[in-house]
């Protein structure tokens, strides 16, 4: 049995070994006797001994001494020895009234292990004969219960694709497409297939032009930015849609084409020689005819007539020159 972890091992187990001449002695009533399990192993002679196995790492004997009314020449005594090696002798004391459970060796602290410990008896009578209770055995301490570390899972490297940005072309895209779209409203702008030519654009007196595109659902705004020119196209639920085309910028001059040969322009500079030709005749026929009229005095003193009054002598003096002429 066991007691706060030390185990009691009874003299009369089968693990004790008894050698010589033991007797065995059990009380009447084994539930009140201080005897463990009501039993004693009592020898009286110096030839027996025992031997005891055990695992743990102390040991102790336990018995019962005899009291007697007189003084006995040759007390019991007992040797002990753990691994055959020897560590105690003891000498019973003498005593007058029965005292149990009388500690005869204590190993001490012996370290944890397998051990055996063997017991002679050197001197024991009649009179006062050895007896043997139990022995109390300190067992090794539980083995230590390590859990199993839990294998490393390998360890993975995963390369991420490197980002290539998107390489830029050296000439501008033709147009810059802006889109707000109503919530929940898909819109769609047909893509420009290929860039204007001269014979597609507008003369620079233009400002707006109204095409129709397929009809869209819902209703949405597009605004479309192309060589400086805002194209705005309002996309609405019925099956026609303007787009207005406001110019922000002069337009682009026509592209000549390299094949043809330019024009020289020659009326505007025909008609810029006659006209000053005619504006040079008049002057000189202005001139002539002033001068003519100044160097006919009398005549003009005569037949002038003054048209305006005489408030303006410049304009009633060419008037007159020219009714002058009239009347010759």
């Amino acid at each position: 049995m066991s007691n706060s972890g030390i185990i009691l091992i009874d003299g009369n187990d089968s693990q004790v070994h008894l050698t010589g001449a033991w007797y065995l002695l059990t009380a009447d009533d084994p539930d009140t006797t201080a005897w463990q399990d009501g039993t004693l192993n009592g020898i009286n002679g110096a030839t027996a001994s025992f031997t005891f196995a055990f695992s743990g790492s102390q040991v102790a004997v336990y018995g019962t001494l005899r009291g007697q009314n007189y003084t006995l020449e040759t007390p019991t005594e007992s040797t002990y020895n753990i691994d055959n090696v020897f560590l105690q002798d003891y000498v019973a004391p003498q005593v007058t009234v029965d005292q149990n459970k009388v500690s005869f060796f204590d190993s001490g602290d012996i370290g944890a292990g397998n051990h055996s410990l063997s017991v002679t008896i050197t001197s024991a009578t009649g009179n006062f004969p050895y007896y043997l209770d139990f022995l109390t055995v300190v067992p090794p301490p539980p083995p230590v219960t390590t859990s199993p570390t839990p294998p490393t899972p390998p360890q993975t490297t995963s390369t991420l694709p490197t980002f290539q940005p998107p390489t830029q072309s050296s000439t501008s895209p033709p147009a810059q497409i802006e889109t707000s779209v109503s919530p929940g409203t898909p819109n769609s702008v047909p893509p420009f297939s290929k860039p204007p030519t001269s014979e597609s654009l507008q003369p620079a007196s233009a400002e707006s032009s109204t095409s129709t595109l397929p009809p869209q659902p819902g209703n949405s705004t597009t605004t479309i930015v192309e060589n400086g020119t805002s194209v705005v196209v309002q996309i609405a639920p019925s099956s026609t849609v303007s787009s207005s085309i406001s110019s922000l910028t002069p337009p682009l001059a026509p592209v000549q084409n390299n094949s043809t040969v330019p024009r020289i322009e020659v009326g505007p500079i025909v008609g810029g020689v006659v006209g000053g030709v005619v504006v040079l005749i008049a002057a000189l026929v202005l001139f002539f005819f002033c001068r003519r009229h100044k160097k006919s005095g009398n005549l003009r003193d005569n037949n002038v007539v003054d048209f305006v009054g005489g408030k303006h002598f410049l304009l009633n003096y060419v008037l007159s020159c020219l009714f002058n002429d009239v009347l010759k």
